[in-house]
């Protein structure tokens, strides 16, 4: 073989390494990009839904226009009351490109997977009917770390809730309100951090929250699923209302 083939294998060789990876990171950001504004549609549908008040029937109107783009489920307890749970998931990241991932040649999958490709990222929108009304909307978003994911997570009630909302020890009787933050103590290599930096952040509305808890209770910010390195920290995710 002589010289002008060889260059000319290396030089398709060295553009199929560059060009692979880069098209399959555009690929994904641009699923991404996808999957967040199917995200937003999908929690401007959710912040019109009333719990104690919404109806079964109401609820699939109003969330009707986004059905066929989201992950959907949907079971009934055998149990009386029959209790009716729906669930409604969009993941920044879709199993197929997954699985493109997984079998992508080692040293292909390490440049991707460390320089080219985004935090997994998810958010989910899960309902609870009894007696055809909407009982409790439970809401919550999560972005990969390392070691543990970072997430947020709105619990509303359509009614008092006292004997449903955890308790913690650190916190006064649950109120209609709750907010609970859970810091990060350490990186992965145990030195402790310079700033604070929450990896959950749990919140609890029932009947007797206000508009305004209510409101900021449902303020995802939905960025982590097409930011690069995701977010790690609950605190760009939701910033409610402090405890009162």
């Amino acid at each position: 073989m002589d010289i002008p083939k060889i260059r000319k294998i290396v030089l398709v060789l060295c553009t199929a390494m560059i060009a692979v990876p880069l098209l399959f990171s555009a690929t994904m950001y641009a699923s991404a990009w996808y999957c967040r504004i199917q995200a937003q549609r999908l929690l401007a549908c959710v912040r019109s839904l009333q719990p104690g008040i919404t109806t079964e029937a109401e609820s699939h109107r109003l969330l009707r226009p986004v059905q066929g783009h989201l992950h959907w489920g949907r079971r009934v307890t055998s149990e009386r009351p029959f209790v009716v749970t729906e669930e409604y998931q969009v993941a920044n990241s879709p199993s197929w490109m997954n699985f493109v991932f997984m079998h992508t040649p080692d040293p292909l999958r390490g440049v991707i997977g460390g320089h080219l490709m985004l935090d997994g990222a998810m958010f989910a929108v899960l309902q609870e009917f009894k007696s055809g009304i909407l009982s409790k909307l439970y809401v919550y978003e999560t972005s990969d770390g390392v070691g543990h994911p970072f997430s947020a997570h709105a619990t509303i009630y359509g009614h008092h809730a006292t004997d449903d909302v955890p308790q913690w020890s650190d916190r006064r009787e649950f109120n209609g309100y709750l907010v609970n933050s859970m810091p990060l103590i350490a990186d992965t290599e145990g030195r402790p951090l310079a700033r604070l930096v929450l990896f959950r952040e749990d919140v609890f509305v029932d009947e007797r929250g206000t508009v305004e808890q209510r409101r900021k209770a449902l303020d995802f910010h939905l960025e982590c699923l097409t930011a690069i390195r995701g977010c790690h920290d609950a605190s760009l995710i939701l910033q409610p209302e402090p405890n009162p």
